[in-house]
């Protein structure tokens, strides 16, 4: 079995705020986060097979990315993450929130690819990781 790791990006805005907090719980969990802002997101996403032989690879890369971009990147490039990911307007989308998402959505549209890992990073300096 060998990886893959195919990096892409999207810029997206969000708002970490929670409608069922009070105002000083807003404040301390979330603190200017609660205004809507957006990031330059980058998402780093690992599929797992076998080489094939004749081709000496185990996945076209161009029909691998194509189908990224079409069923992830642009749901997600240019949006409000609250009003795309399910019950989410008067809630936080933290980058947890949004990985796990992404997870699914992967695994439920992508079936024919063997996803072992993503990673999301926000900024920089702060990512998160999921794994199979």
């Amino acid at each position: 079995m060998i990886n893959l790791t195919k990096k892409f990006s999207f810029c997206s805005a969000h708002r970490m705020y929670n409608d069922v907090f009070s105002v000083e719980e807003n404040n301390n969990n979330f603190g200017k986060c609660q205004n809507i802002h957006g990031h330059n997101y980058f998402i780093e996403i690992t599929i797992s097979g076998e080489i094939d032989k004749q081709k000496g690879y185990f996945v076209n890369l161009n029909e691998f990315a194509e189908k990224i971009q079409i069923n992830l990147i642009q749901k997600l490039d240019h949006t409000y993450l609250n009003e795309i990911i399910p019950n989410s307007l008067s809630k936080p989308v933290t980058m947890e929130i949004l990985a796990s998402w992404i997870w699914q959505i992967l695994n439920e549209n992508l079936t024919e690819y063997n996803f072992t890992k993503i990673r999301l990073w926000e900024t920089e300096n702060n990512s998160v990781e999921i794994y199979k």
